[in-house]
């Protein structure tokens, strides 16, 4: 059973909300995605990843320093496109 699949993470002070949590199959080069609580039969060769929900943010992203966004998109924590959106 996963939770923060359909609602996610909220943020605080003007936070942004975090990312949900997700878990795929790939399975012949094509991604599905699997439910919290869904059962599905696997197959030799199917690659799951899961990926944990992300906290939400700390107050106004546009209040962030440019050089503290850049490092949060280098270090994978915010997406490129929401770090150009904020700056």
């Amino acid at each position: 059973m996963i939770e923060r699949m359909r609602i996610r993470p909220w943020g605080v002070f003007g936070g942004e909300e975090g990312m949900p949590f997700r878990v795929t199959c790939e399975r012949d080069g094509r991604r599905l995605d699997i439910g919290g609580k869904e059962n599905r039969h696997l197959q030799r060769g199917d690659l799951i990843t899961v990926e944990t929900s992300g906290g939400g943010g700390y107050g106004p992203p546009e209040q962030r320093a440019t050089v503290l966004l850049e490092a949060d998109v280098q270090n994978g924590y915010v997406a490129e496109a929401m770090g150009r959106e904020v700056t």
